[in-house]
C-alpha cells in the first residue's frame, strides 16, 4: 500500500500520496512534465498550488496533449516541516553519494522509481522543481547550463540562473539535464508568502504552454530575458555557527570586501562585486549565500 502523509496548509488538512495527480495522454510519443513539490520540507507553497491545479488539469485532461504528472519529493521531512531529516534531498542525485540508512536515502529509493517511469519514452521530458526562499526574492528559475534547459528558459520574463551544478553537488535537476531532458528549478517567493502559491499556479500553467501541453493565448506574448552565473558560492557547515546579517533580498548588489555576514571566526565578506542570491536566513542548510552576475 502507498505511504501517505498528512499535509497541513492554512489550516487545511490534507491526507497524499507521493503521486498528487497524473493526468492526460500516456503515449510515450508525446510530451510529459514532471513537477516535483515539496523536495525541501520546509517549501509548502509548491505543494498547494499542485492541490489548486489538480482540479483543473482533471476537468481539462482530454484536452491535455501530452502528460502531467505531480510529485512529492521529500514526504517525512514535509510531515515536520523540516527542511530535510538527515541530508538535503536536493544533493543526493549523484553517483558518488551512497545509501547511508538515512531518511533522504529512503525518500530517494521511493522517489527514484517514479522518475525511472515518467521519464521513459520517445517524447520530450520536462522536470519542473518547485521552491521558495528564506528570504524575500522575486520570482526566478535556476538550471543546470545545457542547451535545451537555455531554449526552455527562454521562453520566460524572469531572472535565469545558470551554474549551480559547478558549486554543489547532487542536485537533482543536474542529474536530469545530465539524463539529456529539461530541467530547472522554479523559486517563487519567500516560503510562508500566501502569494507564492500563486506564483507557482501561473508558472504552472505558462510551462504547460511552452510544453505544447495545454496551449494558451495568455502566454504567446515575445518574453525579455534577464541570464546571470553563479560566481561564488559561500558553503557553511552547523559548526560554523553562520548567521546571514538581516535584510538581504536576492539580487540585492554587494560589492567586494562588504560585510554579509558572521560565523564564530568573525565577520564574512564578499569576495567580488555582484549580486547576492539565495542569502541564508533559516536553520538547516548548506549554502551561506552565493553571488551572480
Amino acid at each position: 500500500m502507498s505511504r501517505k502523509v498528512h499535509f497541513g496548509y492554512q489550516g487545511e488538512v490534507w491526507e497524499l500520496e507521493r503521486t498528487v495527480f497524473r493526468y492526460g495522454h500516456t503515449d510515450h510519443r508525446l510530451p510529459r512534465v514532471i513537477i516535483i513539490a515539496a523536495i525541501h520540507g520546509n517549501e509548502p507553497t509548491g505543494l498547494r498550488a499542485l492541490l489548486e491545479l489538480k482540479p483543473y488539469l482533471r476537468e481539462h485532461s482530454a484536452k491535455l496533449q501530452g502528460e502531467v504528472i505531480g510529485l512529492i519529493g521529500n514526504m517525512r521531512a514535509l510531515e515536520q516541516s523540516k527542511r530535510y531529516i538527515d541530508k538535503d534531498l536536493n544533493r543526493m542525485w549523484a553517483p558518488s553519494i551512497q545509501p547511508e540508512g538515512r531518511s533522504e536515502d529512503m525518500e530517494k529509493a521511493e522517489l527514484e522509481p517514479y522518475l525511472e517511469e515518467h521519464l521513459a519514452g520517445e517524447g520530450k521530458r520536462y522536470v519542473l522543481d518547485l521552491h521558495t526562499t528564506s528570504a524575500e526574492s522575486q520570482p526566478f528559475m535556476s538550471v543546470a547550463d545545457t542547451d535545451v534547459n537555455r531554449e526552455f528558459a527562454a521562453h520566460f520574463e524572469m531572472p535565469g540562473i545558470s551554474g549551480i551544478e559547478r558549486f554543489i553537488e547532487g542536485p537533482l535537476l543536474n542529474h536530469i539535464s545530465q539524463l539529456g531532458h529539461v530541467g530547472l528549478a522554479f523559486e517563487a517567493g519567500q516560503h510562508q508568502d500566501p502569494k507564492s502559491v500563486a506564483v507557482h499556479v501561473q508558472f504552472i500553467l505558462e510551462s504547460l504552454h511552452h510544453c505544447g501541453i495545454l496551449p494558451s493565448e495568455r502566454f504567446n506574448e515575445p518574453k525579455e530575458v534577464e541570464e546571470f552565473d553563479i560566481v561564488y558560492r559561500h558553503g557553511i557547515i552547523e559548526e560554523d555557527e553562520f548567521v546571514m546579517n538581516p535584510g538581504y533580498r536576492n539580487f540585492t548588489p554587494i560589492h567586494k570586501g562588504q560585510i554579509l555576514a558572521h560565523d564564530k571566526h568573525g565577520d564574512i565578506r564578499a569576495p567580488k562585486d555582484g549580486l547576492l542570491f539565495m542569502p541564508l536566513y533559516q536553520p538547516d542548510g548548506n549554502d551561506g549565500f552565493f553571488i551572480i552576475r
